[in-house]
């Protein structure tokens, strides 16, 4: 299941972004400058397609290696694919 977490680091004003997946660890991350709820919500609907496509790429890379044994080889593959 994919999750964002957003933090807001305000003596920077900047809000960062991470879609993470219980299996594969974090997929995609981005940091902004601005911390107002759009700033905010633009940056989650970005991290999420990120992760999303992140996470498909994965997917698509462990029914390739379903025999292969690592999740450190379905990640890499999912990198190239």
């Amino acid at each position: 299941m994919l999750t964002v977490k957003i933090t807001t680091h305000h003596g920077r004003r900047e809000i960062t972004a991470v879609a993470s997946d219980s299996r594969y660890g974090d997929l995609a991350s981005e940091t902004r400058t601005g911390t107002g709820s759009r700033a905010k919500s633009a940056l989650e609907v970005e991290v999420r397609r990120l992760g999303e496509q992140q996470l498909s790429a994965l997917n698509r890379a462990g029914a390739v290696q379903a025999a292969a044994g690592s999740i450190t080889e379905t990640r890499l593959i999912g990198q190239r694919l």
